[in-house]
């Protein structure tokens, strides 16, 4: 009964000056940034691969994608979980809806992810299944060898074959999407401003880095297959970048008609995605058994290690330190 006094007390302490609260601008500068930030990642490999090599590009990744999951788990914990929490009291429903809708978001994206990285084979090899038009000749060495050739000139559109090339990245957008969009969200619906340049810094970081990683995949399917066209590939790009910044900005429009069950439903499923990218996602992937290098490779010593959990561990500091700013959850 207390903590439901203390909540109640919270929320209706509404008597905050209007400079604590999230102007427009505000909102157009972050969704501005938020388009553009992917844009930059995603072109920074394009260019810099031929002048920065692997092993550098390995550690500025791996460095990045540890310091995001530290952010984007502690925002998860800290801010997303005790919104739903407070915006539970409001709705007047004794279940605990937000805790099982957390758990849904968690589940959810762990199926997405799965399916992203099955998709994933064939969005960095795009040449990686033949098609049955190929011939198939028998090297002259014992027989045992098969040489692929491939005619580009006569294959012919065909909606199956396009739809056969495009459903991988299809697959690989919607499925990366649907995080990103549920973040966005629940940035635009933030009302403090405290809070939603909080929760922007955590998700545009993580965003930056996987926005690097995406840029990679689509170099590589672009030296894999150079007579190949891309229109598709850099179709979803861009969407990629774009949709969650729109978002953000539908997400501010729509929050002052969003009712309490609403944030409840948003925010919770936006916390399982927090939680999961920042633990299996990003750490499951760096410190996970199957992530051996060769000797030498970036990853492969005891010292890079603890850098990893350095980075990971400078994320945690920094929401501790914002927690320390008096702020009120919305």
């Amino acid at each position: 009964m207390d903590d439901r006094c203390a909540l109640q007390t919270s929320a209706e302490d509404d008597s905050e000056s209007e400079e604590s609260t999230v102007a427009l601008w505000m909102v157009l500068v972050a969704t501005f940034s938020m388009l553009v930030i992917p844009l930059l990642g995603m072109a920074i490999p394009m260019a810099a691969f031929k002048y920065v090599d692997s092993e550098k590009t390995a550690v500025v990744l791996s460095l990045g994608n540890c310091l995001s999951a530290g952010l984007i788990f502690s925002l998860g914990i800290c801010h997303i979980i005790p919104d739903t929490v407070e915006a539970m009291f409001k709705t007047g429903i004794n279940y605990k809806l937000n805790y099982l809708l957390i758990v849904i978001g968690f589940y959810a994206t762990l199926i997405l992810d799965n399916v992203a990285h099955n998709s994933e084979d064939h969005f960095a090899n795009p040449n990686k299944e033949i098609s049955g038009d190929c011939k198939e000749e028998m090297t002259s060495e014992g027989g045992n060898g098969i040489k692929v050739v491939i005619d580009p000139s006569e294959e012919k559109w065909s909606l199956k074959a396009f739809v056969s090339k495009a459903l991988p990245v299809l697959t690989f957008f919607v499925a990366i999407q649907f995080h990103a969009t549920l973040e966005c969200i629940v940035i635009g619906v933030q009302q403090n401003i405290t809070n939603f340049w909080t929760l922007f810094a955590g998700v545009a970081i993580h965003k930056s880095f996987v926005s690097f990683a995406f840029g990679s995949k689509l170099h590589s399917a672009r030296k894999l297959d150079r007579s190949g066209h891309h229109l598709v590939l850099w179709t979803m790009a861009i969407l990629w970048s774009l949709l969650p910044a729109l978002c953000l900005l539908i997400g501010h429009l729509a929050s002052d008609g969003l009712n309490a069950v609403s944030k409840v439903v948003f925010g919770a499923l936006a916390g399982g995605t927090f939680l999961y990218i920042g633990s299996f996602e990003v750490l499951g992937e760096e410190f996970g058994s199957h992530h051996s290098p060769a000797p030498g490779m970036w990853g492969s010593r005891r010292s890079d290690v603890m850098w990893k959990f350095f980075m990971f561990g400078v994320g945690v500091l920094f929401v501790a330190g914002l927690i320390a700013i008096p702020h009120r959850h919305d």
